[in-house]
């Protein structure tokens, strides 16, 4: 493919502006392979046609774009996706779903009564508190879900549901890890959480069914007090 890029270029060679065009890549001599950029510039001599290339590495700046780019979906508090990077991801999740005819599960988990914890123990509690409950859900889950903090006291498990993977098996390895953390570390405040879940689809229409689904779902665990 190399080959006829620059055999199409000798056929017709025309100027090519520095960073014009995908993106490229060059093996360094330590035999890593290095985001570059480069320019193309055709030159009449007499004796016959020349190109003058100019290569620039642009590594630091393509892991700058990376860095500002994973900070752009990340909770900063808890290091899971925010809202922004749950839609990115989840939505490649979704793509894959569709394609494997897969049924999604979307589980919405709150934090119990954080506003009693704010206001008893301070903010900087509340946050310890938030950061529990991240902790838990990212030992409980399979790698290939989704977890994002949605916002404020609330979380979101994006997965795809599988004969041994159902609801109920992620929603049981939640409470029981809860169960777990809550007897090994000594906390100043009662630490519990209210669950919804949701099932179906991975159709663009359907998904927000679902946020709603499990939204309603968690509201009404919370009401009836059946909280982890």
């Amino acid at each position: 493919q190399r080959v006829d890029l620059r055999a199409n270029y000798a056929n017709q060679p025309h100027s090519r502006p520095m960073g014009a065009g995908k993106d490229l890549f060059a093996l360094h001599k330590d035999g890593r392979e290095i985001p570059v950029e480069i320019s193309l510039s055709p030159l009449q001599t007499a004796e016959g046609q020349l190109i003058i290339a100019a290569i620039r590495d642009v590594s630091d700046r393509k892991a700058l774009q990376d860095q500002l780019l994973s900070l752009s979906i990340t909770d900063e508090l808890t290091g899971l996706l925010n809202r922004r990077g749950f839609i990115e991801i989840g939505g490649k999740l979704r793509a894959i779903a569709s394609r494997a005819q897969a049924q999604l599960v979307l589980i919405m988990i709150d934090i119990d009564d954080l506003k009693g914890i704010n206001d008893e123990f301070g903010h900087s509690v509340g946050d310890q508190c938030i950061q529990d409950v991240a902790s838990v859900l990212r030992n409980s889950l399979r790698e290939s879900d989704v977890l994002c903090r949605w916002g404020g006291d609330e979380f979101l498990v994006l997965g795809m549901e599988s004969n041994k993977i159902t609801p109920h098996v992620l929603v049981d390895r939640i409470q029981h890890n809860l169960d777990s953390f809550k007897q090994h570390n000594n906390r100043p405040y009662t630490l519990s959480i209210s669950v919804g879940v949701a099932s179906g689809p991975p159709d663009n229409e359907d998904f927000d069914i679902l946020v709603d689904e499990a939204d309603r779902e968690m509201y009404i665990a919370k009401q009836d007090g059946s909280s982890a």
